[in-house]
């Protein structure tokens, strides 16, 4: 259980470590253009969730990241006891990750700190717990997918 708990914790750490050399590199600039065809680095204080909705409503994310963090929870505790599902496992704990990561910016900043930027498509701006969100919710639908085509075919 310690293994998993340090894992989260280090995947927390990365995400608040990219967001303050973020703030220390993007801040006073707000862009790097870079000369990878895929990302750019741009800095923005996103008041909002994904697109700018809802902007300026921190507490409502607040509560909501707090409510989603019990349920990850209780995932997690289930997770523990159902040891041979590695991918759901990983996945639980990476989604639970970028939660925390998003929530601490939340409540120290009012805001989320992003800086990813796809080049080549209209994409809003996020941050590696943005990425932990997305890839451990694909992981969860491929592992589910995966599970339930198994029990079909028995």
């Amino acid at each position: 259980m310690l293994k998993k708990i340090v894992f989260v914790i280090g995947l927390i750490a990365l995400d608040q470590y990219t967001k303050i050399l973020a703030v220390m590199k993007l801040a006073n600039i707000r862009v790097i253009n870079t000369t990878n065809p895929i990302v750019d680095l741009r800095y923005v204080e996103n008041k909002g969730a994904a697109f700018g909705i809802l902007e300026n409503q921190v507490w409502f994310f607040i509560l909501v990241t707090i409510v989603s963090i019990f349920v990850l929870f209780k995932y997690f505790n289930e997770s523990i006891q159902n040891k041979n599902d590695f991918w759901f496992t990983y996945s639980v704990y990476v989604i639970l990750a970028g939660a925390i990561g998003n929530l601490i910016d939340r409540i120290r900043l009012g805001y989320v700190i992003d800086f990813l930027n796809f080049k080549f498509v209209n994409f809003p701006v996020f941050n590696i717990a943005d990425v932990y969100i997305c890839l451990g919710f694909a992981i969860y639908l491929i592992n589910y997918y995966r599970n339930e085509r198994i029990k079909n075919d028995n």
